[in-house]
C-alpha cells in the first residue's frame, strides 16, 4: 500500500502585508480502494495552530483537513487503519501554497 500525504491551496487575500491562503491536505492512495482500509488520520499540525493534532475521520476526498494560513510547513500525518493489527504508518509532506 503506497499512501502519499498532499496539499492544494488557493490564494485568498493580502492581509497586513501576508498573503493567506486557504489549504487542504490530504491522504493520496496509489489505489482509491486503498482509503477503505483507513479507519482515521490524525494530522499534526504546526504548534502555533490553535489545535495542532486533528483526527479526520471522513474518508471522501482523502481524509481532507482544511485550513487557513500564511506560512508554509512541514505538516505530518499519522494514518490509522480498521484492521488494529497492522501497525499505523507516518507521512510528511511539506506544505505548499501555489
Amino acid at each position: 500500500m503506497a499512501l502519499e500525504l498532499k496539499n492544494k491551496s488557493q490564494y485568498l487575500e493580502r492581509k497586513n502585508n501576508t498573503d493567506w491562503w486557504e489549504w487542504i491536505a490530504f491522504i493520496d492512495p496509489d489505489d482509491a480502494k486503498e482509503l477503505e482500509e483507513i479507519d482515521y488520520v490524525e494530522y499534526r499540525l504546526h504548534p502555533t495552530f490553535k489545535n495542532p493534532v486533528v483526527w479526520v475521520k471522513k474518508r471522501k476526498g482523502g481524509f481532507p483537513l482544511k485550513r487557513t494560513g500564511w506560512g508554509t510547513f512541514l505538516l505530518r500525518a499519522k494514518v490509522i487503519f480498521k484492521d488494529k493489527t497492522k501497525s499505523s504508518q507516518l507521512l510528511e509532506h511539506q506544505l505548499e501554497f501555489k
